[in-house]
C-alpha cells in the first residue's frame, strides 16, 4: 500500500512538471539578473534568484542566474536540477539542459500538448476540452491509476515560451496548486545549433502529504519531466541510452521515467 501511494504521488508530480519545468534554486542568492533573454523587447524584469511565487508567470519567464560552473555543466552535456522543499507542503524545482536541435523543433515539441501520451510514459492519454488562441485546456491521465489532471496552458509563441497552471475549478487529489513553464532559448553565436531549454515548476501538495513523500515527488517528478528533451537531440544515437532514466535509488518507480520513442 505504501509503495503504491507513493508511486501515485511521484507520477503526479511528473505529470504536473511535465505538462509545462535549472538554475540555482536550492540555495537562494542576493543577486539579480535581468531577464534579458526571455524577450527581445527593450523592458527587462529583474527578479532575485529565488522560487517564483505560486501565481502565474506572465508574458516572459525571469530566469535564475546559472553560475560559471553550471553553464560548463551544460557545455559537457549534463542537466543542471535543483530542488527545493523550503516550508509546509509547498516547493520548487528548476531543470536546464542543452540540446543539439533546432529551437523551433524544440519548441513545437513542448507546446504540442495533444502528443505528451507519446513523448512521456507516464502520461497515458490527453484530451484537448478547449482552444483558443493562445490558450488551452486539457485533461490529462497519468500512470496506470489514471489520475485526471485538468490544466490550463498559455503559449506565447514569438518568445518561444509555454506556461501552464492546474484548473483550480478541477481540483486534483495531492496536489493543491501547481504552475510553471518550459522556456527555449536559441544559443545562437553563444553556441552555434544548439538551443537550452528552461523548465520550471512550483507545486503546493495537500497538507496530508508527509515530508519525505514530498522530496521523493520533487526529485523524481522533475527528472520525469524533463528526460524526453534529450530524445531531440539531433546527435543522441540511435537506440542509445538516455542519460538520467535511472534513479540514484535505482526504484522500480523510476523505470517509468524512460521516454518511449
Amino acid at each position: 500500500m505504501k509503495a503504491a501511494r507513493t508511486r501515485v504521488f511521484c507520477t503526479t508530480l511528473a505529470l504536473c512538471a511535465a505538462v509545462a519545468h535549472g538554475a540555482r534554486l536550492a540555495a537562494p542568492q542576493s543577486r539579480i539578473r535581468c531577464a534579458a533573454r526571455a524577450t527581445r523587447s527593450p523592458a527587462r524584469l529583474c527578479a532575485p534568484v529565488e522560487a517564483p511565487e505560486l501565481d502565474t508567470f506572465g508574458s516572459a519567464p525571469l530566469l535564475p542566474l546559472l553560475s560559471v560552473r553550471e553553464e560548463l555543466r551544460l557545455r559537457e552535456g549534463e542537466r543542471v536540477e535543483h530542488v527545493v522543499m523550503p516550508r509546509g507542503s509547498t516547493g520548487s524545482g528548476l531543470s536546464v539542459q542543452d540540446v543539439r536541435a533546432n529551437a523551433a523543433d524544440v519548441f513545437r515539441a513542448v507546446s504540442s500538448f495533444g502528443e505528451y501520451a507519446s513523448l512521456i510514459k507516464t502520461v497515458r492519454n490527453v484530451s484537448i476540452s478547449a482552444h483558443s488562441g493562445t490558450n488551452t485546456k486539457a485533461l490529462i491521465e497519468v500512470s496506470r491509476f489514471k489520475l485526471k489532471l485538468y490544466v490550463n496552458f498559455t503559449t506565447y509563441g514569438p518568445a518561444q515560451y509555454v506556461a501552464w497552471t492546474l484548473d483550480r475549478d478541477r481540483p486534483t487529489p495531492f496536489i493543491r496548486e501547481c504552475v510553471g513553464y518550459w522556456y527555449v532559448e536559441d544559443l545562437g553565436e553563444a553556441r552555434p545549433g544548439w538551443t537550452r531549454v528552461w523548465f520550471v515548476v512550483r507545486v503546493r501538495l495537500r497538507p496530508f502529504v508527509p515530508k519525505i513523500i514530498e522530496m521523493l515527488v520533487a526529485r523524481v517528478g522533475l527528472r520525469r519531466a524533463t528526460t524526453w528533451i534529450q530524445l531531440l537531440s539531433t546527435d543522441r544515437p540511435q537506440g542509445g541510452e538516455i542519460d538520467g532514466d535511472e534513479s540514484a535509488e535505482g526504484s522500480a518507480e523510476e523505470a517509468d521515467a524512460v521516454p518511449r520513442r
